[in-house]
């Protein structure tokens, strides 16, 4: 099903067209310029004005989420699961860490346990990299030139210690990665209308005092200064504490939350 959303209306004094009911904050950044990085989700609200339609993440009838930059990508497989992705993925190929809040960065040559980590890059057939989260972010990238592709665990430490342009380090240095060429999905988890934190935390965003903190913004930002662009970054903006039926939230359920698992791959036989 895709996610029609209701006319736009424009957020005061930026003239970014935003959904009248949208309840995560989106924020405007900028490069080292300067020059404004506005995520692809809303450059295409920008384009769709006259009939707005939500179109950069679809979700199948199986509950998972995928984006339509990944899916148009036809040598891999991904999507974003939620709490009701009964009996997916399939276990089968499966690698994945034992996720520590770090910055570190795995590659990937098996199936199974890798290890602690927070990131796992591959280029192998076959392997679908899986992360599990409840707020975090996870984040997808693909190479289509390498067909190289990466998994991120993105809690708030993990921003703050740049694990995504870590991430994108790797595999440049791994696999010959132009972060020009990189496509990148951010997909559910908290927003900044429920990521409250206390000064401890907000210093170490450059924020002060009690405050809000849009973690897949900051990401974008990262990315962009390194080389990412923009237009092909792919934020969901669906926050994971709103919607108790959809996701999990640690935040909102604490010891009662489960895990969702988001996961990308290069098809084919190991």
């Amino acid at each position: 099903m895709k996610f029609r959303i209701p006319s736009p209306k424009p957020l005061a004094s930026s003239g970014i067209l935003l959904p009248p009911n949208n309840k995560t904050a989106t924020t405007r950044i900028t490069s080292n310029s300067g020059s404004p990085i506005v995520s692809s989700i809303l450059k295409r609200r920008l384009r769709r004005a006259g009939g707005l339609q939500w179109d950069l993440f679809e979700r199948g009838n199986n509950q998972v989420f995928r984006a339509d930059t990944l899916a148009q990508l036809g040598w891999l497989t991904h999507g974003f699961g939620t709490r009701l992705s009964k009996n997916w993925p399939s276990s089968n190929g499966l690698a994945f860490v034992k996720q520590v809040h770090s910055d570190r960065v795995l590659r990937v040559e098996s199936d199974g346990p890798q290890g602690q980590g927070d990131a796992m890059i591959s280029n192998l057939p076959g392997i679908a990299l899986a992360i599990k989260t409840a707020d975090c972010l996870p984040i997808l990238m693909a190479d289509p030139k390498s067909r190289a592709v990466a998994a991120i665990h993105a809690g708030w430490r993990g921003v703050v210690s740049k694990i995504a342009p870590k991430t994108v380090q790797a595999l440049t240095r791994e696999f010959g990665t132009r972060p020009e060429e990189l496509v990148v999905a951010i997909g559910p988890g908290i927003g900044a209308c429920c990521f409250e934190v206390g000064p401890e935390v907000a210093i170490q965003f450059g924020l002060a005092g009690r405050t809000k903190v849009d973690l897949a913004a900051t990401v974008c930002q990262q990315l962009g200064r390194n080389g990412v662009p923009a237009g092909q970054m792919s934020v969901s903006g669906l926050c994971s504490y709103c919607d108790s039926q959809l996701f999990e939230s640690y935040r909102r359920d604490r010891e009662g939350a489960g895990r969702m698992i988001a996961m990308i791959g290069v098809v084919g036989a190991l």
